[in-house]
């Protein structure tokens, strides 16, 4: 996580956060007591900077067995603490 930046202010044009879940997914995500979180960089587009995927723990049908499942999807522009700090992720509770 770069504190300082590459020059990228928050009004800059290129500052991007894409989000992919469902409404399900979300839900799913702010029931589960534990998250995962993993930035990915060499298999981004090149209009992003990262892949951040959002985990959490779903306990399986019929089993008291669980399993980390991925509820969301982030593409970043940057890897700027304030562009983590941004996403919708940051203040669920």
């Amino acid at each position: 996580m770069d504190e300082e930046g590459e020059g990228e202010g928050e009004d800059e044009p290129d500052r991007r956060i894409l989000v992919f879940a469902t409404r399900r997914n979300i839900e799913l995500l702010c029931k589960s007591d534990v998250w995962f979180v993993d930035g990915i960089f060499k298999t981004s587009l090149t209009i992003f900077a990262q892949i951040f995927t959002v985990m959490g723990l779903q306990r399986r049908a019929g089993n008291t067995e669980s399993i980390v499942v991925p509820f969301a999807y982030t593409l970043l522009s940057g890897n700027k603490k304030s562009m983590y700090l941004e996403m919708p992720f940051a203040t669920v509770s």
